[in-house]
């Protein structure tokens, strides 16, 4: 991901939202994260540097461009909110889940989601007004925000997106749910994850490589210039991606994959669900000699 140096501390001194607000989503991306952190040191200075999955090491940096002593917060949550319990992301359900004890409130636990946003909202039947007050988080509401702010403002323009809810729970119920259930089971995971609070989006940058254009040309035609009017012997070229469909059809665009005409016709980006319908039923075979699973 892109460093946007022309962002820092425009969360924490910028955005007019309250103190509190600010803090919880600080503290959602702390406690869902499997970021660690290296240090160094240079002439007496030492700095700490994300590591690990991309997306989890971008929204790090956006806390430590906003000031945040990112070795201190994670020092701290390791030792004040202990992990009780990790929902490994998931590519169906598209979203990673973490419980964690609450600092000073030790009949309560607090569950941080986040994932993509159509999912998340959908779990989601509440969200936090100016005051950090819970209110209802109506159909029409998400419907707004994920075709506006997120698809039109976001995605459309080429934006990773991923967003954050949370809930609190009581100890005593998830010591009874873990009882119950096994933690890899559907009936658990749904518990855990329905009626969240929803807590904010963000957008990140991934600009493409440099020249990506010529590379997707030089494989389909055999060359970089020329009459590519003739679609004979050519290379038919896919994209699959776990973006947001709206995030997918811009990079396509933008990497000469496919033209902006292309993008318009039906068919030519559809969803992982649009294209398994398409399909039609299958059959998962395990192929003893490649040691892996068919189609």
């Amino acid at each position: 991901m892109a460093d946007s140096p022309q962002y820092a501390n425009a969360f924490s001194t910028k955005l007019e939202i309250t103190n509190e607000i600010k803090h919880i989503i600080e503290e959602s991306i702390i406690s869902n994260t499997d970021v660690f952190i290296t240090e160094h040191e240079e002439e007496g200075d030492y700095s700490y540097e994300p590591k690990g999955q991309e997306i989890e090491v971008a929204l790090v940096k956006f806390l430590i461009d906003n000031d945040k002593d990112i070795h201190s917060e994670i020092v701290n949550r390791n030792k004040n909110s202990p992990k009780l319990c990790q929902l490994p992301f998931d590519q169906n359900l598209k979203r990673k889940s973490v419980i964690r004890q609450i600092p000073g409130d030790p009949e309560n636990v607090r569950v941080y989601v986040k994932g993509a946003p159509e999912y998340i909202f959908q779990l989601s039947t509440e969200t936090l007004d100016d005051h950090f007050q819970k209110m209802d988080f109506p159909e029409h509401k998400k419907d707004d925000i994920l075709d506006n702010a997120v698809s039109y403002y976001m995605a459309a323009t080429g934006l990773k997106v991923i967003s954050y809810a949370f809930k609190d729970m009581p100890l005593k119920k998830l010591n009874e749910m873990m009882h119950s259930y096994s933690l890899e089971s559907a009936e658990f995971r749904s518990e855990i994850e329905s009626d969240l609070i929803y807590l904010c989006t963000f957008g990140l940058q991934d600009p493409l490589r440099e020249n990506i254009d010529e590379t997707i040309q030089l494989i389909r035609y055999g060359n970089t210039h020329g009459d590519h009017s003739s679609k004979a012997s050519t290379v038919n070229i896919k994209m699959v991606t776990g973006d947001h469909i709206e995030t997918a059809r811009w990079v396509g665009i933008q990497s000469g994959l496919i033209t902006e005409q292309d993008a318009k016709e039906d068919g030519v980006v559809v969803t992982g669900e649009e294209f398994m319908n398409s399909i039609g039923p299958f059959e998962r075979v395990w192929n003893d000699i490649g040691q892996c699973y068919e189609i």
